[in-house]
Formats: structure tokens, C-alpha cells, sequence
């Protein structure tokens, strides 16, 4: 089992927007932007160099959205960060409909994929786009030769399960061979949080998608509710795992291997 221990010293957050961001959809309202590394003035490379030099073995490079669900990185600036040697960076791509950058030197692509129409229209605030455009990126991707890593927000939909199977089937038809999944957290500053995923539900989603993938990673945002943690065994990698999965690892006296890098790359 290998376990992920990212730190904003080992591998930090950055964010290419510093606390902005334009779309400030129901799923987070820029909330988590806060706690990322401000490179808006600066420029993400800057950052990424001062990381390095203070021992941070990566980063993963975010921002906040524009209205059109892109994130505004600057060509040059972001190829500079994926360049460095021996630097490992993780890129959440927010929605894109080409590919502007060069992302083969990137450790990992991070690709969100919301489970329905309704979840991008009514939730991520994208009112004339949809799930296909989402998977379109696949297509890019794909195209391309560039390896990537979806992600998926179980009970993203005010807290039900409904599409996640769906867009599973539809991602097993696509080259990538591990997924990571997130879950709904119930936090004080997004109206949509207010129904807490069912554990039940929660566990159909992951015996569907352990089927699927060769690689299950269990992200780090996610709700941390025993019922859920306590279904740590679907998982080949997991993120800042609690005490209740390191308690039964040690019980079953199960080998692990520990990184402090992000689990998607």
C-alpha cells in the first residue's frame, strides 16, 4: 500500500490566481485557493523555485477558474515550471477545449470529471457547457500521448450518487489506468454541502470503479467520516490516511511505502 504525505514544504499548493477565482461555483466558492501558495504577482516558476531551493521535491500547480472554467495559466510561465529538473509537478487543468501548453513534462495531469450536465450547469456554474465537454479533454489528451489522471467527486450532486456509474463506464474505454476519488465534504462555506454522502452509495461507486482501474487512489479532499475510511481496502494508494486506516494497515500488518508527493503522480 502506498501511502502520500504532501506538506506545503515537501509539496506545496500553488495557485496561479492567489485567492481569485472568477467562476466561484457552488463546489468550494474559492475557498481552498486560500490555503494555496499565492503566485499571482509573482508567477508560478518563481514559486516553484523558491519551493525547490527550500527542499520541496514538487508542486501542484492550480488557480482559480475563468467564467469559461479554464484555468489562465501564462504559456511560458507554466512550461518554465514543468521544465525543471528534477522537480515534479501535478497541473489541474480546470476545462479546456485545446491543448495551449506543453504538459509532456508535467509528473501528472489532473483532469476533474463531474458526473452529469446538471453538476457543470447547476453546481460548477458552466451554463452552456456539459459533460461531453469534459470528456472532450480525454480526447485531447489522448490524442496526444499525454498520460493524465481523472478524478471524480463522489456526491458531488448535493450529496446523492447518480451519474458517477455512468461516467465510469466511460472512462474505462479511455487509456488511463489509475483514478482518483474524492468524496463531498460537509464544510461551512458551499450551500451544496448540506446532504452528506450515504456510505452505502459511496461503496457502490468504488467496487464499480475498483473493477475498472488498475490503480484506485483514495484523494486527500474528502470526507472523512469513519463509515468512509473504514472502506480503505478498495485502495492501491492513499492520501494523508487517517487514524483509522493506519490502525488497521498496522493490525494486518500490511507493507506500505510512504511518499510526500501528491498521490496522482
Amino acid at each position: 500500500m502506498d501511502l502520500f504525505f504532501p506538506t506545503k514544504k515537501s509539496f506545496p499548493s500553488i495557485s496561479v490566481t492567489g485567492s481569485a477565482c472568477a467562476l466561484n461555483c457552488r463546489h468550494c466558492k474559492g475557498r481552498y485557493l486560500r490555503d494555496m501558495v499565492d503566485a499571482s504577482k509573482t508567477g508560478a516558476y518563481e514559486q516553484c523555485r523558491i519551493a525547490r531551493h527550500k527542499g520541496a521535491n514538487g508542486a501542484l500547480i492550480s488557480g482559480g477558474s475563468d467564467l469559461d472554467g479554464s484555468i489562465p495559466y501564462d504559456k511560458e510561465d507554466l512550461e518554465r515550471c514543468l521544465g525543471m529538473d528534477g522537480f515534479v509537478t501535478n497541473v489541474h487543468v480546470g476545462l479546456i477545449s485545446e491543448l495551449k501548453y506543453n504538459y509532456r513534462d508535467a509528473g501528472s495531469i489532473s483532469v476533474d470529471i463531474p458526473p452529469s450536465d446538471r453538476v457543470v450547469r447547476e453546481i460548477y456554474n458552466l451554463k452552456d457547457r456539459s459533460l461531453s465537454d469534459y470528456i472532450g479533454m480525454l480526447e485531447l489528451f489522448e490524442e496526444d500521448g499525454i498520460s493524465y489522471t481523472p478524478h471524480i467527486c463522489v456526491g458531488i450532486e448535493e450529496g446523492k450518487v447518480d451519474g458517477e456509474f455512468e461516467v465510469l463506464e466511460i472512462l474505462q474505454s479511455y487509456s488511463c489506468e489509475q483514478l482518483v476519488i474524492l468524496s463531498l465534504k460537509r464544510t461551512p462555506f458551499a450551500s451544496m454541502t448540506k446532504n452528506r454522502l450515504n456510505v452505502t452509495d459511496y461503496e457502490k461507486v468504488l467496487k464499480s470503479a475498483r473493477d475498472k482501474f488498475k490503480y484506485l487512489n483514495l484523494g486527500c479532499m474528502r470526507d472523512r467520516d469513519n463509515g468512509k475510511e473504514s472502506l480503505w481496502h478498495y485502495f492501491d494508494k492513499i492520501a494523508w490516511p487517517s487514524t483509522i486506516i493506519k490502525g488497521e494497515l498496522a493490525k494486518m500488518g500490511i507493507d506500505t511505502r510512504e511518499f510526500d508527493t501528491c498521490c496522482s503522480v
